[in-house]
């Protein structure tokens, strides 16, 4: 059962929105983000009670959009449709009915199977310049939309007067869109989902998150299990090496080197990869907290490119052969300590906003071995945080807290106060020490 579609968060992004549209003269957004991710949920939401027309490529070609760009017209217009032959007839006739807003969304699609952007400039430079008329632009395929509109090389660079690319959801806003849930449990969701909304809807509830994840996955017809395939075929004429690239980081490869050597693929052309991969917001780099950033580690960024690589990637044809037993017993297994990783990412969104003095700056550290989950700063105060998957006892808690001020004394940006912190799944018993702070999931 699909759960029925509900607008969560994009505040921030509503709000330059609607800023750019209260401006006048031609205006021009690119929108940008992952598949799935809400682009055109957002555009609807910022559209309402606007003036506007609104065209949505498909992934079909040149022919089959001109023609559905065609339709469109003659239904806003209330005339039949058209016989525009190119982009730029199609937007001048727009431009002279004086829609306020123009949107051209997935505009991606159209310029992968066609000539469409050569034509862009014109309309950009030319035809819209002096109107008084804002045009949107929206596209998945990071690849194409940069190329066409975003690199110094692109004729349109620099022409656009809002750059947005919108993000998954977080964890906070997970638990709008699932009142009254238990934050537990919305975690081991987002482990999985990540907040791409178009992957929540499959979900009517997250009663029992473990055997929904399950059903969603290891089923060779669900949708979830073949979507990482899709997106990144979508996204790359030859998608073998990206592949390659994350089946690497996903086993433990962390360094360029590594994941040169486990991903076969030359050290020196690693990087550019990586690049990319970073861009999509499918991995991140990560350096220690207040580190002077010359060596940082890869991991994988997107929650469900992390699962999907973690369980699903190494027994695929198992799994699409029918053969799915292997795939779910490791699964079952090794999920909750997936789990765990997957809070240690994301700790900085549950604690920071929890913590009891003014955060100025926090990250994860590491050094010669050690690490510390979650340093949080204020003015003159530093917080150590530990965290931990499972249930804690008051005798799991001292010996937390011994290690954790042992790696403490490592740290050489020193505070005038210092407190420690646990973040865990349930606290079982509290505790009486004056410089700790402990934060269960399933506390109210």
């Amino acid at each position: 059962m699909m759960k029925s579609r509900i607008f969560i968060g994009r505040t921030e992004e509503l709000e330059r929105l609607e800023g750019l549209h209260e401006q006048d003269g031609f205006r021009f957004a690119i929108i940008t983000g992952r598949r799935r991710v809400g682009k055109t949920r957002l555009i609807k939401e910022f559209l309402k009670d606007k003036d506007h027309f609104r065209i949505q490529f498909e992934k079909r070609t040149a022919r089959y959009n001109l023609a559905r760009l065609n339709n469109e017209i003659g239904k806003w217009s209330k005339i039949p449709p058209p016989n525009f032959s190119t982009l730029t007839d199609a937007i001048e006739f727009l431009s002279g009915n004086d829609p306020k807003i123009i949107v051209l969304d997935e505009f991606s699609y159209l310029i992968r199977y066609s000539d469409a952007l050569a034509e862009f400039q014109t309309i950009v430079d030319e035809i819209l310049a002096e109107k008084d008329i804002m045009l949107i632009v929206s596209g998945s395929s990071y690849s194409i939309m940069k190329r066409g509109l975003l690199e110094y090389s692109s004729p349109l660079y620099g022409r656009s007067d809002m750059m947005l690319n919108v993000l998954p959801l977080t964890i906070r806003e997970l638990d709008k869109w699932f009142p009254g849930s238990d934050m537990a449990d919305l975690v081991m969701v987002h482990s999985a989902l990540g907040g791409i909304p178009r992957y929540l809807e499959f979900l009517d509830s997250i009663k029992e998150p473990q055997k929904k994840i399950e059903s969603m996955f290891f089923d060779r017809n669900s949708y979830l299990f073949r979507e990482a395939k899709e997106v990144l075929e979508e996204e790359f004429d030859d998608p073998s090496t990206y592949y390659a690239i994350l089946e690497s980081i996903s086993k433990g490869s962390t360094t360029v080197t590594d994941i040169g050597h486990k991903s076969m693929v030359e050290p020196k052309n690693v990087a550019k990869y990586l690049d990319v991969l970073m861009n999509l917001g499918i991995i991140r780099r990560e350096f220690p907290f207040r580190s002077n950033k010359k060596r940082g580690i890869y991991r994988i960024r997107d929650p469900y490119f992390a699962f999907w690589f973690k369980f699903i990637s190494p027994h695929f044809e198992d799994i699409d052969s029918g053969y799915d037993m292997e795939a779910r017993s490791r699964f079952k297994r090794d999920f909750f300590t997936f789990v765990g990783y997957h809070l240690e990412m994301i700790a900085s969104d549950i604690v920071v906003p929890l913590m009891p003095f003014k955060v100025e700056s926090y990250g994860r550290w590491w050094h010669k071995g050690e690490e510390i989950d979650l340093i949080i700063e204020g003015e003159d105060i530093v917080c150590f945080l530990e965290v931990k998957w499972g249930d804690i006892s008051k005798k799991d808690m001292n010996r937390i807290i011994e290690h954790l001020r042992m790696k403490a004394v490592l740290y050489p940006h020193r505070k005038d106060k210092v407190i420690f912190g646990i973040l865990s799944r349930n606290v079982v018993e509290k505790t009486d020490m004056e410089d700790l702070l402990t934060f269960g999931l399933n506390e109210p």
